[in-house]
C-alpha cells in the first residue's frame, strides 16, 4: 500500500514538500517541474495525476448498495459490552489515512424488514 503523505512531501516533487502552502496548486510556477506529471500538479486524496475515469460509476455502485442494504434490513448498533445497555460511539484511530478506522470492532443487529 502507499502512503500518499511520503509522495505529497517530497522535495523531488515539490519544492518545500514538507510545508503547508495554501496555494501551492494555484500558482504556475509547479508547471513542467513536476515528475512523470506531464506538468499538472499530483492531486491528494487518492487523485494521482489525473482523475480516475471509473470515479462516478464506483460512487453511483456504492449508493446503490447502500440504498438496498438499509431498504432490505433495520440496521441497529449493538453495545460491545454485555453488560452495557447503551452504544456508544467507537474511538478512531490516530493513524488513520483517508478513512476512518474505528480501534474496536462495531457490531450491529441486522434484521430483514417485513415491509418495504
Amino acid at each position: 500500500m502507499l502512503y500518499p503523505r511520503a509522495a505529497q512531501q517530497n522535495n523531488a516533487t515539490y519544492r518545500d514538500g514538507h510545508k503547508f502552502i495554501l496555494d501551492r496548486f494555484v500558482q504556475s510556477q509547479y508547471q513542467g517541474e513536476l515528475a512523470a506529471t506531464s506538468g499538472k500538479p499530483y492531486f491528494a486524496f487518492g487523485a494521482g495525476k489525473h482523475l480516475c475515469k471509473g470515479k462516478f460509476l464506483a460512487m453511483f455502485e456504492m449508493k446503490v448498495l447502500i440504498i438496498l442494504y438499509l431498504s432490505l434490513f433495520d440496521v441497529t448498533p449493538v453495545p460491545l459490552e454485555s453488560l452495557s445497555s447503551e452504544w456508544k460511539p467507537p474511538q478512531t484511530s490516530a493513524q488513520s489515512i483517508g478513512t476512518i478506522h474505528p480501534d474496536d470492532d462495531v457490531l450491529v443487529r441486522l434484521r430483514p424488514r417485513t415491509t418495504l
